[in-house]
């Protein structure tokens, strides 16, 4: 598995033409921008955002950089820059110098792992990265910011190592691990911007233990209103592994995820190939989304007995 953005439909990777400077990355303008409204004082958010609207305008709708000053900022300009590298040895390159700067950078470790092709080093990696990413916030920040990381940029590096962490825990089989690291993710970020619930769903359907499931079953009251593919289908399954076989309430819940995907059996009953890569973005109900959750949760659908052969039968009614 692997880290996921909030199903809101993930955007194109930005191309820019030869010779015009890619725009800074998004977690820089909204650093740059935290840090020039926390320069003023203003009485309300209006006044706030007339000020970011000013900023806007006289600097052609781009947000002003702010100078780094301390060395974790000075190593997050490295890294921006190394983001924008498309040389792999230049990136690694890069994190390395952001690592100099400041042994807190946790992103540099982000970085450096994806470089990497051993699952064990890729860990050890990102191990370092949370760890980095733990120093940086500090405490004091994890207490107050609980329950809007990823709304602080300064969180992000963090979260998205963790991520790295648990995927990677799962697939070494350290599945208690990897749960829990999933579930502290949405306690700190109940807005779930990474995605981090599909993962966990899918881990609490192949683990298919009474505890696994009743986890699932108030993960999904949670998120009552959601309308991805993933969730649609992972409810259907819960019910269906919750007796064993197809029930009335699980049929009619599979009929409702057919309806928020019909792609989605193809792949899962391998009518049609997985392409060799994910793709780059999804929509709610198109093929991508079916591709994306076919790749993540083949294998639980496999694991789960007489699940395929029932998904074949609603699949053609």
């Amino acid at each position: 598995m692997s880290p996921k953005p909030k199903h809101t439909g993930r955007r194109p990777k930005t191309s820019t033409a030869a010779g015009t400077p890619a725009p800074p990355p998004m977690d820089q303008t909204l650093s740059d921008l935290r840090k020039l409204i926390e320069a003023q004082s203003f009485n309300s958010a209006e006044e706030a955002n007339a000020y970011v609207q000013r900023l806007l305008q006289e600097n052609q709708g781009q947000i002003p950089h702010v100078a780094p000053v301390t060395p974790l900022e000075q190593a997050m300009e490295v890294i921006y820059a190394a983001q924008s590298e498309r040389s792999p040895k230049h990136r690694a390159a890069l994190a390395q110098q952001a690592l100099e700067l400041s042994p807190d950078c946790a992103e540099a470790y982000n970085l450096l792992a994806q470089a990497e092709t051993d699952p064990r080093r890729q860990l050890q990696l990102l191990e370092q990265g949370f760890a980095a990413g733990e120093r940086a916030i500090g405490a004091a920040n994890f207490q107050e910011w609980e329950g809007m990381f990823w709304g602080v940029v300064e969180t992000r590096p963090y979260m998205r190592a963790l991520a790295g962490v648990a995927e990677l825990s799962w697939l070494m089989d350290d599945r208690a691990r990897a749960i829990a690291i999933y579930q502290r993710m949405l306690v700190l970020n109940p807005g779930d911007n990474q995605g981090i619930r599909y993962s966990l769903s899918t881990c609490l359907l192949e683990e298919n233990t009474p505890q696994a499931r009743a986890t699932l079953q108030a993960l999904l009251g949670e998120y009552p209103d959601d309308g991805a593919a993933n969730w649609a289908y992972s409810r259907a399954l819960l019910l269906f592994q919750e007796v064993g076989h197809p029930t009335t309430q699980a049929t009619h819940a599979l009929k409702k995820a057919l309806k928020v995907n019909r792609h989605v059996p193809a792949y899962l009953l391998g009518k049609k190939p997985m392409p060799q890569q994910m793709p780059q973005y999804i929509g709610f109900g198109d093929e991508n989304e079916a591709i994306e959750y076919a790749g993540y949760a083949l294998p639980v659908w496999s694991q789960t007995s007489g699940a395929l052969d029932w998904l074949r039968l609603q699949a053609k009614a």
